[in-house]
This record gives structure tokens, sequence and C-alpha cells, in this order.
């Protein structure tokens, strides 16, 4: 009797120390055996409780201050006390779901920093053979990859200066020249505007016109489709260099080839 108002009482070390005292008594008793098993029961369920509280609690700590994967470990150790627990699932669900976005990030920014090596490689190596429609369309994609790097436009400036000072013009082809020359293509606005007179100005297809000058030829093509119009240019220099653009901005042979052929 004492041991079971200790155990209502949920005094379980009195109500053990009474049961075993009544199991002395009657070893044979039955009773007090399921009533010790019954204790056991109570005290693992309660040292379980301590113990998972105390891992939420140091998880939920980590969490905070975005110690994702300590926070993880501690969270899975809190699940496998308590698996129904809604909480501890979602937390687990969601920073697994933060890690592996986190690695794709990851992976994609190494990719994205070899290809811009590549990219400068390529580019450096065009510039040293004075290839420089290459030179210009590699540091371009480097310069894509990495906008905030500064060494890939500095290249195309100075790419864009060396074409520049190889396009001065001869003294009869400075009216042809500055004509050409009009539009400041890295500014979007004014591209738009000059692609637009031109759309209006030429007819619906492909013009093709050519300014045989003393150290270039240049060959410029308008093609206006449904009112939109591109131009293309295909400049030759007399020291042998052969450039291509579209808009004012450099491409290769091949895509000058294939969009002004349609």
């Amino acid at each position: 009797k004492e041991a079971d108002k200790a155990l209502g009482a949920k005094e379980y070390s009195k109500a053990q120390e009474l049961y075993n005292a009544a199991l002395k008594l009657k070893p044979d008793e039955q009773y007090p055996k399921n009533k010790l098993n019954e204790i056991s029961k109570a005290l693992t369920t309660l040292a379980n409780e301590k113990k998972y509280k105390s891992l939420k609690s140091e998880a939920d700590k980590l969490y905070a201050t975005k110690q994702f994967e300590e926070a993880l470990e501690k969270y899975k150790a809190a699940h496998e006390i308590k698996p129904e627990s809604q909480y501890i699932n979602n937390r687990i669900k969601e920073i697994e779901e933060y890690l592996t976005d986190l690695a794709k990030q990851k992976e994609n920014k190494q990719k994205r920093e070899k290809a811009y090596k590549d990219a400068i490689a390529q580019a450096d190596s065009y510039l040293a053979k004075k290839d420089y429609n290459n030179a210009l369309r590699y540091y371009k994609k480097a310069r894509d990859l990495k906008p905030k790097e500064s060494y890939p436009k500095q290249k195309i400036s100075e790419i864009n200066g060396i074409l520049a000072q190889n396009t001065k013009p001869a003294n009869g082809d400075e009216e042809i020249l500055k004509k050409l020359n009009s539009v400041d293509f890295t500014k979007k606005e004014e591209v738009k505007k000059y692609l637009s007179e031109l759309a209006r100005k030429y007819p619906e297809g492909k013009t093709v016109e050519n300014y045989d000058l003393k150290d270039q030829k240049i060959t410029r093509i308008i093609i206006n489709h449904n009112g939109v119009a591109n131009e293309y240019r295909k400049v030759q220099h007399s020291w042998g260099g052969v450039f291509y653009f579209k808009n004012g901005q450099s491409i290769s042979k091949t895509i000058f080839l294939n969009e002004t052929s349609k």
C-alpha cells in the first residue's frame, strides 16, 4: 500500500524501494514485479523527455546562429527519441533542403569560376596573336560570367581602342567613316534609336552597301524583317585583319555568314 501510494504521487525512487521490500517478503508475488517494470518504463520516458528537450534547446540555439550542420545533428538526435514530432521533422527537412541548395550554389560557383578562367586564358591567347575578333568574344564571355571583374572590361576597352586606331580615316574617307561610326554602340538607348531609324529608312529584306576605302574595305548589310532592323559589317583592313560586327558588337565569321545569308 505504501508503494502504491508513492507511485501514485510519482515518487518513483521511494516506490521502487518499497516494492523491492515487498518482494523480499514474498519473492514469488507478480504484482510488485509488474509495478517495478512500470516504474522502470516511466523513468526511461522521463529520461528521454529530458534528453529530447535538451537536444531541441541546443538545436534551436544553433539554428538561431545559423550553424545549420551542427543544428541538423542535434535535431536528428531528437528525432530518434521522438520521431513523431512534426516540429523536429520540419526543421530537419528545412535544413537539409537549404544545405542541398547551398552545395549546388557552391558547385555552380566553382563551374563559373573555371569557365571564367578558361575564357580569360582563351582571350589572352588570341590577344597575343592579335586575333582581336576572337579575343573580344572571349573577354565578353568572361565579363558576362563575372560582371564585377575589371580585367575583361579593361581588355575589351583596350581592343576597341586598337580597332578604332586601325580604322583611322584616310583623307578622302573621313566623311564615310564619320557617318558609319556616328553611333556609340555601348549605349543601349542610342543603339535602339539607331536601329529604329534603319528600320524606317531601309526596305524590307536585305540591303548591301560596299565602301572601298584606302586602308580598309567595309561591307555593310542591313537586314530589315517585319520592321526590325539589324546592321552587320565586315571590315577588312589593309594590314590583313578581318572583323565582323552585328549592331556594333563583335561576332564570328560563322555568325555573320549565317545571319546575312538568310
